[in-house]
């Protein structure tokens, strides 16, 4: 995710973090370890939240309570990140997606991409267009195919639904 967002967003540093209701993730050496602190963390921090969550109505702690933490230039992306920023960073993570299911399924799966362009600006759009490349199967809906090049309209299937495109 790192990598995409640096080559969509011209070398920006941006970073992806877990922050787990649990606490800090142990540094284990296999899933096995894991698992098990996290059955214990999780009996642990269930009792120490009982009457809390029964008040409350709601569970507290658990994966649905967790967070992916994203960040821009060292900043939190959810508080400081511009809208073509936040874009970027939702593009480089599905890039990522294609690239974790690549390696558990051996080919790249059909990207499904609604509306992406439209908070990019010009530079960014190509950076990210460059990036998938023709390397992964990509269907992209848009209201305005200004957003692409003549080369890429050429090379695409384009599809139009309705009077105008």
């Amino acid at each position: 995710m790192r990598a995409a967002y640096g080559q969509v967003a011209s070398g920006e540093a941006a970073n992806v973090s877990y922050a787990s209701t649990l606490g800090d993730l142990p540094q284990v050496e296999n899933r096995e370890e894991l698992k098990g602190w996290a059955y214990e963390r999780m009996l642990a921090a269930l009792d120490e939240h009982a009457d809390e969550e029964i008040r409350r109505g709601v569970t507290l702690v658990g994966p649905h309570r967790d967070e992916i933490e994203f960040t821009v230039a060292g900043r939190s992306a959810r508080s400081f990140a511009s809208q073509g920023q936040q874009r970027t960073l939702v593009l480089s993570w599905k890039v990522a997606e294609v690239a974790v299911a690549r390696d558990v399924l051996g080919t790249a799966p059909l990207l499904l991409l609604d509306d992406v362009m439209s908070e990019l600006d010009g530079e960014r759009r190509g950076a990210f267009l460059r990036l998938i490349g023709d390397d992964i199967q990509t269907v992209i809906t848009t209201t305005n195919l200004g957003y692409f090049t003549d080369d890429l309209l050429d090379r695409a299937k384009v599809v139009s639904m309705g009077e105008t495109c």
